[in-house]
């Protein structure tokens, strides 16, 4: 596909193509759907403030990232626990950790929102771990 699966025009092109479906079109006609007029319906439709306002405007977490968050939260009070000369891995289910990664990497959730402790992150070995940096310690966070 042109657009990697899970971004906003992906994500767009395929609830055109549903619709398209929906009220009887066929793949044949669904190429005379032209990029601009897609381009355009989908902007039209998903921005419904500017650019500026939407700069101005402090962004609410959706659930996921508000997980996020919460295993983040959690790990930060855990991890003092199990630390030895500044460092520390925790883990998390595969599941939970996904989680964490989607909220740091993928979700695009501003820093302001992600713990103060939190000074710095990286995927670490081969996007196998989240590496975490605090004041004090360096924190690698695997799945298990």
């Amino acid at each position: 596909p042109i657009f990697p699966a899970g971004t906003l025009i992906h994500d767009a092109l395929k609830q055109v193509e549903v619709y398209f479906h929906t009220i009887g079109g066929t793949p044949e006609g669904l190429k005379e759907f032209s990029a601009p007029t897609v381009f355009d319906t989908m902007l039209w439709s998903l921005c419904s403030i500017s650019a500026q306002e939407a700069q101005n405007t402090p962004m609410d977490p959706n659930l996921h990232q508000k997980k996020g968050i919460e295993h983040l939260n959690k790990l930060l009070q855990y991890a003092p626990m199990v630390a030895a000369d500044g460092k520390a891995t925790v883990h998390l289910t595969t599941e939970d950790w996904h989680v964490v990664a989607d909220t740091l990497f993928r979700m695009n959730t501003p820093h302001e929102i992600l713990p103060a402790a939190i000074t710095g992150f990286r995927l670490g070995e081969d996007h196998r771990s989240i590496e975490l940096s605090t004041a004090t310690l360096a924190i690698r966070v695997e799945p298990f």
